[in-house]
This record gives C-alpha cells, sequence and structure tokens, in this order.
C-alpha cells in the first residue's frame, strides 16, 4: 500500500512538472506571438501615419502653389500658416489620443489573457476517495459528486 502511495505520488510529481513545462512554453509561445503582434500593428500605424502626413503635405503644396499664382497677399499667407498650425496640432492631439486607446486596449487584453490563464490553471479539487464507515474507499468521480451534500462541497470548492 506505501509503495502504491509512493508511486501515486511520484507520477503526480511528473506529472506536475511536465504540466508546469508546457505552461512555461505556452507562456513563451503567447509572450512571442503577442510581442510580433504588436510590432506589426505599431508598423502599420506608423505607415498609414507616414502615408496620411504626406497626403498632407502634397495637399498643403497645390495649395501653396495655387496663392503662389494668383498672387496671394501676406495676410493670406499668414492666415494659411496660422489655420495649418492648428490643423497640425489637432492632428497631433488625435494622434495622442489614439494612441492612449490603443494602449488601454492592449493592457485590458492583457489583464483578460492573465485572467484566463489564471483561472485555467487553477488547482482543481480532487474527489477520488471518500470516508465511510469501513475506512477510506475509493470511488468513482460520478458516484462522489451524485450524493447532495457532495455536489455542494465540490461546488463550493470550485467558487472559491
Amino acid at each position: 500500500m506505501v509503495d502504491k502511495q509512493k508511486h501515486a505520488q511520484s507520477e503526480r510529481g511528473r506529472t506536475d512538472r511536465s504540466l508546469d513545462e508546457e505552461r512555461r512554453k505556452a507562456d513563451e509561445e503567447l509572450a512571442r506571438r503577442r510581442a510580433d503582434l504588436q510590432e506589426n500593428a505599431e508598423s502599420v500605424v506608423s505607415h498609414a501615419r507616414e502615408r496620411a502626413d504626406e497626403v498632407l503635405r502634397l495637399a498643403r503644396a497645390r495649395e501653396d502653389e495655387k496663392l503662389g499664382a494668383r498672387a496671394a497677399s501676406s495676410e493670406e499667407r499668414a492666415e494659411l500658416a496660422e489655420s495649418r498650425l492648428g490643423e497640425d496640432a489637432l492632428v497631433l492631439d488625435e494622434r495622442a489620443a489614439a494612441d492612449v486607446e490603443l494602449s488601454a486596449e492592449r493592457a485590458a487584453r492583457a489583464r483578460a489573457l492573465i485572467a484566463l490563464l489564471a483561472l485555467e490553471r487553477a488547482p482543481r479539487p480532487t474527489l477520488t476517495f471518500a470516508s465511510s464507515a469501513k475506512g477510506r474507499t475509493r470511488r468513482s468521480s460520478r458516484e462522489t459528486i451524485s450524493s447532495p451534500s457532495s455536489a455542494t462541497t465540490c461546488a463550493a470548492s470550485w467558487a472559491a
């Protein structure tokens, strides 16, 4: 009997170590994939911003050509320059707000993943042995959970 218990404990230890190793590998892979996705997303955003800046630069260059062709006054040019400064500030504000929102979304996703992994990896109650008048006897999980008091105990332990 003692040998069986030692064997079961040894087997359990190997299983636990194997699960820990698999979890470590899964965590590393998730971190690698998340980093790749984040890098790709940042590249896409950066590229989109560069294209938007180029479109704006070209539009302003065309407007400057029109002003030059019709010999715009210095007042018109000053108003245009002031207007552009305001537009540039607005673009910077919008980009900063988008960056903050994106950062918050990434943090929320990371917290959700951590919570999911913690829930998935939470210890489960063991319901294989129960007391009886003749001593400890092994019962199947179905038998143990099917009794009302055991089901309540089981539900309480899972809720904890």
